[in-house]
């Protein structure tokens, strides 16, 4: 959280361009490691029968549930997040950036000779880029879509990150807010 709230400040001070990217399908780009087994109950095995019954019914036991080998990360597995950390990490790495000294969640890249910098903050598959330059933002963009495919990329002057709204409609600061609806 700390570190959300300073490179939030340093973005408002630098009057830094901001985007927030979400990776879709994160975790299904890394592969999952060891053995890992998942259960499928009855009602959801009964509908992959019922598309593919070649394929599925034979691995049905005397319940009517499926035991499956996992090939890729699955949100909900103590260990994807951190195997999608890693690949990311490796990835951004790829990209010149160095991981913080102080959180390995924040990562910077030197992008010109004036020492600009590129920031980014993950938040699982949640990610803050600023920096001053539009067209490097935009190179960022298309390297990690190489690797990623489909990217949610939010340009707005008011973003939604963390269920957080950061306001960079005013130079100089950030206004944040959290207001929670209640129905």
């Amino acid at each position: 959280a700390e570190s959300i709230f300073i490179t939030i400040a340093i973005e408002g001070f630098e009057e830094r361009i901001v985007i927030t990217i979400d990776i879709e399908g994160a975790y299904l780009h890394v592969s999952m490691e060891g053995e890992v087994f998942m259960l499928i109950e009855p009602f959801i095995a009964s509908i992959l029968v019922e598309i593919d019954p070649e394929k599925y019914r034979s691995f049905l036991d005397e319940e009517g549930r499926l035991y499956v080998q996992l090939d890729k990360a699955l949100y909900g597995c103590i260990e994807s997040g951190k195997l999608f950390y890693l690949h990311l990490n490796r990835s951004l790495k790829g990209m010149g950036f160095v991981s913080n000294p102080y959180d390995d969640c924040v990562f910077n890249k030197v992008i010109n000779e004036k020492n600009e910098q590129c920031t980014v903050t993950i938040h699982v598959d949640d990610l803050k880029v600023s920096c001053k330059d539009e067209k490097y933002l935009e190179q960022f963009v298309k390297e990690l879509t190489a690797i990623y495919g489909t990217l949610n990329v939010h340009k707005e002057k008011i973003l939604d990150y963390l269920g957080m709204d950061l306001d960079y409609t005013n130079k100089s600061y950030v206004k944040v807010s959290m207001v929670k609806m209640i129905e």
